[in-house]
C-alpha cells in the first residue's frame, strides 16, 4: 500500500488497482501488470526483476511460551501447537537448516487459516507458534507482541521477484512502479 500511495503522489493522473491474494495469480489471465513472487522461479517467459530476499521466522507470543516453553531446536516442534497457513503449499512442513542441511518438519495445531493476518493474530492470542516472513510480523515484533525462536535454524532466505508479462503495456509505467517498489523493498526486507 505505501508503494501504491507514493506512486500515485509522484505520478498524478495514474491509476493503481491493487489485487491482494495469498494465492499464485496467472498474470496473463488476470490482466496483471506486475505480480510479486516469493520463491525460486522456473523459466516462464515473464519479465523478471529480483527485488531482494526475505527471512522466514518462527514466532510466538510470550503467553504461549509461558504455558508451553520455547523450542530449542526444530525437532521439538512435534510437541508444540503450531498455527498452519493453508495457502502456503508447505504450511504443515516447516523448513529449517540443521547442521548445514535443509530439513523439513511436519507441524500441527488446533488452528489453521488461509490468511496471513489471521495467522499473526492467532499467534498473538497464544494459539500456537507461527511461521512468516519477518517483514509481515515486524510491527508485532517491535511492539513486543511476539518473539522469534529457532533463529539459528532459519532456512535460506527466499528470493522476491517482480514479474510481468513480456508484452504488457504500458511498459514505462510498470518499470517506474517496479523501480519504486525495489527501492522500498531494499529498505524493508531483512
Amino acid at each position: 500500500m505505501p508503494v501504491a500511495s507514493e506512486f500515485i503522489r509522484r505520478y498524478p493522473g495514474t491509476e493503481v488497482e491493487l489485487k491482494t491474494s495469498d494465492r499464485k495469480v496467472n498474470v496473463y489471465e488476470n490482466e496483471v501488470d506486475v505480480a510479486i513472487r516469493i520463491r525460486e522461479l522456473p523459466d516462464s517467459g515473464l519479465r523478471v526483476r529480483r527485488l531482494g530476499a526475505l527471512r522466514i521466522v518462527v514466532f510466538g507470543a510470550r503467553t504461549y511460551f509461558e504455558r508451553h516453553g520455547r523450542p530449542r531446536e526444530p525437532a521439538e516442534l512435534v510437541r508444540h501447537r503450531c498455527v498452519i497457513r493453508r495457502s502456503d503449499p508447505d504450511g504443515e512442513k516447516w523448513a529449517f537448516r540443521v547442521r548445514g542441511k535443509a530439513v523439513s518438519y511436519r507441524v500441527a495445531g488446533p488452528f489453521s487459516t488461509d490468511d496471513a493476518n489471521a495467522v499473526q493474530e492467532a499467534v498473538v492470542h497464544g494459539l500456537g507458534l507461527g511461521r512468516a516472513p519477518v517483514w509481515q510480523i515486524r510491527a508485532q515484533l517491535e511492539q513486543g507482541r511476539v518473539e522469534t525462536v529457532l533463529e539459528d535454524f532459519e532456512p535460506a532466505k527466499l528470493p522476491v521477484f517482480a514479474v510481468s508479462p513480456p508484452a504488457k503495456l504500458p511498459i514505462a509505467k510498470t518499470k517506474l512502479f517496479v523501480d519504486l517498489l525495489a527501492a522500498r523493498v531494499k529498505r524493508e526486507l531483512v
